[in-house]
């Protein structure tokens, strides 16, 4: 069970690195996603340390994208690159509520920046990072907040993985 949390956890560094331009028209993309695994660390009050711990899944929801165009920046000194920008919302199942996945790359916008390829990376709520890679349908969800705040029941790290079905 470790090593499977470990190694969830060490795919959300290495997942956009084979990133490759997609040719896929540019609009806006719907999917359907669906989780299938999750698993973390939660706090055993009775054994007052950390365990390894499977968790349910979760809803299914709808994951939008909305392309916005292209916009070029330095992201490092002296390499310019360009980024697809999007919209991107998530609706859960049976819910009308969307709730957007603000950039990581542009602190506190709606607007998210895919690096060159296909690689979805944003952030959902406070500590939770979210990934999506349309030419796999897969998607990755972490919550990273809780075990940084001490050693107490109930705010549990979490990895969860799922597929996604393209439905426009």
């Amino acid at each position: 069970m470790k090593v499977q949390f470990l190694a969830l956890i060490a795919a959300l560094g290495v997942c956009d690195s084979t990133a490759v331009r997609s040719s896929e028209p540019k609009a806006q993309l719907s999917y359907y996603c669906k989780p299938q695994i999750a698993s973390g660390i939660s706090f055993n009050d009775r054994q007052k340390e950390w365990v390894p711990t499977p968790f349910e899944p979760g809803k299914a929801f709808v994951l939008t994208l909305k392309y916005l165009g292209e916009t070029t920046h330095k992201n490092y000194p002296g390499v310019f690159k360009t980024f697809d920008t999007y919209n991107i919302t998530i609706t859960y199942e049976g819910e009308d509520h969307k709730s957007s996945c603000i950039g990581m790359t542009l602190p506190d916008s709606d607007v998210v920046e895919v690096v060159e390829g296909d690689v979805v990376r944003c952030s959902r709520y406070f500590g939770d990072v979210f990934f999506f890679h349309p030419r796999t349908n897969r998607f990755l969800e972490a919550y990273l907040r809780g075990y940084l705040e001490g050693d107490q029941p109930g705010n549990t790290p979490a990895v969860t993985a799922g597929v996604c079905t393209k439905i426009n």
